[in-house]
């Protein structure tokens, strides 16, 4: 199984997905397009974050410092600023790597930004299937 990296956010009621690519220096971006739908359907969470895995992890040239885009969920959750986004987010890494998956929440940094909770993190045998994951991963996201 190809490894993948998703973030998935819940944000005011609505479950926004970006697809993340992959830069050329090896960091994660999200970009679009970005699935959209209300925490309150589970079985469309579900839906939208197995789209999200079938993109994968597209490989994008590295943007320079002056020319780095704004988040791309800013627009599709309404929120004017990255403050503003952050003070009302719930936010996940779904990761499919070779031998097991993961689904980890990110928690606030002192500093600003997130970071992984390690200690939350919960971890599944690929044996779970694609299916299984993204049905956990769509309660877990909807139960916030």
């Amino acid at each position: 199984m190809k490894p993948i990296h998703l973030s998935v956010d819940n944000y005011k009621g609505k479950v926004i997905i970006p697809t993340c690519a992959k830069t050329a220096a090896g960091f994660y971006m999200e970009i679009e397009p970005v699935e959209i739908v209300s925490a309150a359907e589970v079985p469309a969470i579900a839906a939208a974050i197995k789209r999200a895995i079938s993109r994968g992890n597209p490989v994008i040239p590295t943007p320079s410092p002056d020319a780095y885009p704004k988040p791309v969920v800013l627009q599709h959750a309404g929120a004017r600023t990255w403050s503003a986004y952050e003070k009302h987010v719930r936010s996940w890494y779904v990761d499919i790597k070779m031998e097991r998956f993961e689904i980890t929440p990110l928690r606030p940094r002192a500093d600003r930004g997130f970071e992984e909770d390690l200690e939350n993190r919960q971890t599944f045998s690929v044996e779970l299937g694609i299916d299984g994951l993204v049905r956990r991963a769509a309660e877990v996201v909807s139960s916030v």
